[in-house]
């Protein structure tokens, strides 16, 4: 994926370059979504991006892990 001097790289280990210089993200499930939204390439609302991140390992609270990720 390219996007305004983005690339996403998903075969092997997963790579994120913005014009051009490496990013790395510091959790796991932000790299997810990240590439869950690339790959399907359609707009979600934060509600149904939280809902598919699944429950949180140390709470009952689905998506609460993932909440940071969407919010703006």
């Amino acid at each position: 994926m390219n996007a305004r001097g983005s690339e996403i790289y998903l075969l092997g280990a997963p790579q994120i370059r913005h014009n051009g210089t490496k990013l790395n993200l510091s959790r796991k499930k932000g790299l997810a979504l990240l590439a869950y939204l690339a790959v399907n390439n359609k707009p979600y609302t934060r509600d149904t991006l939280s809902t598919r991140c699944g429950p949180s390992t140390a709470t009952s609270r689905p998506g609460e892990t993932c909440a940071g990720c969407c919010r703006s």
